[in-house]
C-alpha cells in the first residue's frame, strides 16, 4: 500500500513516499519497494503537485493562478519600461549635451566618468531587476525582495549623496581615474547682466537699471554674511544654499564676476561694485568701451568684446558701437578677446575667425587679430598653460589652412589636437 507524506523540512512541494504497511516486512522486500518506484506512487505525486481546479491551490498552500496574457504583460511591462528607461537614458542626455557650449568637455565628463560611476554604484538595483524574475515566486518572497530593495535603494543614493555634495569626488574618484584636467575642471566664473539685458524679456522684475544694481549689490552682500557665516563655527550647522555659495566663490577670488554691460554708465557701476566687494571682474560686451578705456585700464579688467558685426542702431546699447573699439582698447593695454555672439533669431553663433578678420582693415594687425581669438581667451580663462599658443610643453592644438585663416575662400585641411593630426577633410 502507499501514501502521501509532507516532509518533515517543510518543502513547498509534496513528496510521494512509498512505504509499506507491512512493518514487519523482510528488509529486501522493502529495498524492493524503496529502489523501485510503482506506477501508482509517481501518478499519486502527479496528482498531488497539481493544483486544484476548484480552489487553484497545491498540497503546499500555495495558490497558483491560471497563466494568462494579461497576467504576463502585468509582470512584464514594469521590468521592460525600467530597461527603455535606462537605455534611452544616456543619447537623451548626451543630445542634450552636444548642443551645450564646449560639447566635448561635457560628453567627455558625462559618458567617461559620471555615467560609468553612477553605473557602478547603480548596478546592485539593475541586476535586481533581472533576478527579481526568478527569485518572485510567491508573496513572502517579493516581500523580501522589496524591503531589500528599499534598504539598498536608500543605501546607494546616499553614496550618490556623497559623491555629489561633498569633497568625495574630488579626494577619491578623480585620483583613482585620473582623468584630463580639462574634463574635470570646475566651473570658470559666474555671470550676471547688467543695462538693458537685464530688463527685457517680458519681466516685472527689475524693471529698471538702478533696480538691477540693487538687486545685484543685495545679493553681493547675502553672499558675503553667508561665506562668513559658514566659516564661522557656529555656521557649521548651516544649511547651504547653492546660490549663496557660488557668489561666495566669486567673493573669496576662486573664480571672476563677467559682467555683460554695454552702456558706459552701466561699465561705471560694474567697476564700482568690484571695488566695493573686491572681486575679479570681467567686462563682456562693452560696446562703449572707448567712451571709458582709462577707467577700464586702470582697473585692470580684460574685456570680451562683441561681436565686430553686430546689429547697431540707434537708440539701443549698442549705439555708440565702433569697429576701432578692439584696436583702441588693445593700443592701451587692455586685453582685448571677441566674443562669437549670436543672433537671436537664428539663433546660431557667429564665426569668430571671421569677425577677428574684419578688423584687420581697422587698426589691428594680423597678430592681434590672431590673439584675440587664441591666446587672448586663453589667459582670461587661466588655462594658457595648456592652450593659446605654440610653445613646448603646450598640447599643440592648430588648424591647418590651404591660404589666408583670416580670408573667406580658405579651406581648413584639417586638425591637429594635442600633436596628433585627427581629421584631414577638406572644409
Amino acid at each position: 500500500m502507499l501514501e502521501l507524506e509532507r516532509p518533515e523540512n517543510g518543502s513547498a512541494h509534496p513528496v510521494a513516499a512509498c512505504r509499506s504497511r507491512d512493518r514487519d516486512a523482510a528488509p529486501d522486500a522493502d529495498t524492493s519497494m524503496r529502489s523501485r518506484r510503482p506506477r501508482g506512487a509517481g501518478a499519486a505525486m502527479s496528482r498531488a503537485a497539481r493544483p486544484s481546479r476548484r480552489s487553484g491551490r497545491t498540497l503546499s498552500g500555495v495558490t497558483k493562478q491560471p497563466l494568462s496574457l494579461a497576467r504576463v504583460f502585468a509582470s512584464w511591462w514594469p521590468l521592460a519600461a525600467s530597461w527603455a528607461f535606462m537605455g534611452v537614458e544616456m543619447p537623451l542626455v548626451s543630445a542634450v549635451m552636444a548642443r551645450l557650449a564646449d560639447p566635448e568637455i561635457h560628453l567627455a565628463a558625462y559618458g567617461g566618468i559620471v555615467f560609468p560611476v553612477a553605473l557602478i554604484i547603480e548596478a546592485p538595483i539593475i541586476m535586481l531587476l533581472a533576478a527579481s524574475t526568478a527569485l518572485g515566486r510567491d508573496p513572502q518572497a517579493y516581500r523580501l525582495m522589496h524591503r531589500f530593495m528599499m534598504v539598498a535603494g536608500g543605501l546607494l543614493t546616499a553614496v550618490h549623496a556623497i559623491f555629489a555634495f561633498t569633497p568625495a569626488f574630488d579626494t577619491i574618484l578623480v585620483p583613482l581615474l585620473g582623468p584630463p584636467e580639462a574634463v574635470i575642471e570646475p566651473a570658470f566664473a559666474i555671470s550676471a547682466t547688467l543695462g538693458e539685458g537685464a530688463t527685457r524679456h517680458g519681466r516685472k522684475s527689475p524693471g529698471n537699471r538702478s533696480k538691477a544694481v540693487a538687486m545685484l549689490r543685495e545679493q553681493l552682500i547675502k553672499a558675503r554674511e553667508y561665506g562668513e557665516k559658514t566659516s564661522s563655527e557656529e555656521g557649521t550647522g548651516a544649511s547651504r544654499d547653492l546660490a549663496l555659495e557660488a557668489l561666495a566663490s566669486v567673493l573669496a577670488r576662486e573664480m571672476p564676476l563677467v559682467v555683460e554691460v554695454h552702456r558706459h554708465n552701466d561699465i561705471m557701476t560694474a567697476l564700482r561694485l568690484a571695488d566695493e566687494f573686491e572681486f575679479d571682474l570681467v567686462l563682456a560686451g562693452v560696446a562703449d568701451a572707448q567712451l571709458v578705456m582709462d577707467e577700464i585700464k586702470a582697473a585692470g579688467v580684460p574685456v570680451i568684446l562683441h561681436p565686430t558685426m553686430v546689429r547697431a542702431w540707434g537708440g539701443s546699447d549698442m549705439a555708440n558701437f565702433s569697429f576701432t573699439t578692439a584696436a583702441k582698447l588693445t593700443d592701451a593695454g587692455i586685453p582685448v578677446a571677441l566674443q562669437s555672439g549670436y543672433e537671436g533669431y537664428v539663433p546660431k553663433t557667429r564665426v569668430v575667425l571671421f569677425e577677428a578678420g574684419v578688423l584687420l582693415g581697422y587698426g589691428v594687425s594680423r597678430t592681434q587679430a590672431l590673439q584675440m581669438i587664441t591666446l587672448v581667451p586663453a589667459r582670461i580663462l587661466g588655462i594658457d598653460d595648456r592652450v593659446g599658443s605654440l610653445e613646448p610643453g603646450k598640447h599643440g592644438d592648430l588648424a591647418l589652412f590651404d591660404g589666408d585663416p583670416f580670408e573667406y575662400t580658405s579651406h581648413v585641411l584639417g586638425t591637429v589636437i594635442e600633436g596628433r593630426r585627427v581629421s584631414d577633410k577638406v572644409r
